[in-house]
């Protein structure tokens, strides 16, 4: 039989814990738009419901985009704004900011202003969005990685497919840093597939 002190112990234990488990994001699912940071106090962007991401490393950024554009339900290339395009950080890298690669839509300016908000990303004067009638795709790589660039956006009857270009290397860059790309393009509510090119600049 539990006694009053081990109850009480229980009962704080389950006080401070249960906020946690209550926003806390299952991140184990890359079709969807998960907790990015999980220090922001409301972290949790809306579900990319449908989407899926791939991997390319046989093919060119140009050939992706040519045989996306002969598929069945291609309807157009999107214009795509470029709102930041760069190396976040050289040198040493900021604490408790997550470093993956990742790739994220943003619809609307609640999850705008958490991600722009967010870790070091507040450092950048990242612009206002009129989300009723554009949409933001985010490409970040891993810390050490040399750049990470959204080439194209795609229409489709059914989805929006995003080719991102990823240079690799196994070799260590000599300053590490951890590139960022992010664009806007007119909003269309549909899935959205993200193809990952990895273009190796190894010398």
């Amino acid at each position: 039989m539990i006694d009053f002190m081990s109850f009480k112990f229980l009962l704080f234990i389950l006080i401070i814990t249960l906020p946690v488990m209550i926003i806390s994001c299952d991140d184990s699912n890359q079709n969807v738009n998960t907790c990015y940071i999980e220090t922001s106090s409301n972290p949790c962007f809306d579900p990319n419901t449908g989407g899926e991401t791939t991997i390319i490393t046989n093919q060119s950024v140009e050939e992706v985009v040519s045989d996306l554009e002969n598929m069945e339900g291609f309807i157009m290339t999107l214009e795509v704004t470029i709102i930041l395009q760069e190396l976040a950080f050289l040198g040493p890298q900021p604490p408790d900011c997550p470093f993956e690669q990742s790739a994220l839509v943003i619809k609307t300016t609640n999850d705008w202003d958490r991600f722009r908000n967010s870790c070091f990303f507040s450092f950048f004067d990242l612009p206002d969005v009129n989300f009723e009638n554009n949409m933001v795709f985010i490409s970040t790589q891993e810390f050490g990685e040399f750049s990470t660039r959204v080439e194209a956006v795609l229409e489709f009857d059914d989805n929006i497919s995003v080719v991102i270009e990823d240079d690799v290397t196994n070799i260590p860059p000599p300053m590490p840093a951890f590139p960022i790309s992010i664009v806007s393009v007119a909003r269309i509510d549909l899935p959205v597939d993200f193809f990952r090119v990895e273009n190796d600049v190894t010398p």
